[in-house]
């Protein structure tokens, strides 16, 4: 009888050690998940994303030294319920210079458009528009408006 009950208590014993690895396992499987979820959010570039959900868009730059270049990045998101192919990328005036090569987005997939500002010739707040040209017939021309105000 004795040893049965020392080979149970035992077992149990085993069962309650094993659950306390498993706990202390876990949380410093949590621990490590959140440092690494913690130093990604930090390391990564803050670069706004425009939602390519209506043919109508707007952003604000804010303010842009006068007589400069200024180089910008934006990100575009696919939010359509299908692929989006991009065909061109094209500014309403010399001033804007839009970098983009032409690609297919899937749905929900994000491109980066790299625009260069030339505000040697502008006033105190300009508006341009970039087209964004698609095969889309419902989509065919998305307008993103860019408004920017000229610092001193």
């Amino acid at each position: 009888m004795r040893i049965i009950f020392r080979v149970r208590s035992s077992i149990a014993y085993r069962g309650v050690a094993m659950k306390q690895f498993l706990f202390v396992l876990i949380c410093s499987f949590l621990c490590v998940c959140n440092a690494c979820a913690s130093s990604a959010k930090q390391d990564a570039p803050s670069i706004p994303i425009i939602k390519l959900d209506s043919t109508s868009l707007v952003y604000d730059i804010g303010g842009v030294k006068k007589d400069s270049v200024s180089v910008v990045t934006l990100r575009i998101q696919n939010k359509l319920d299908r692929a989006l192919n991009i065909r061109e990328v094209r500014s309403s005036c010399d001033c804007v210079q839009v970098a983009y090569a032409p690609q297919t987005l899937k749905r929900n997939g994000i491109a980066e458009l790299k625009i260069t500002f030339d505000t040697t010739d502008l006033k105190d707040e300009t508006e341009s528009a970039i087209y964004i040209l698609t095969d889309d017939m419902k989509y065919e021309v998305i307008s993103l408006k860019i408004i920017l105000r000229l610092l001193e």
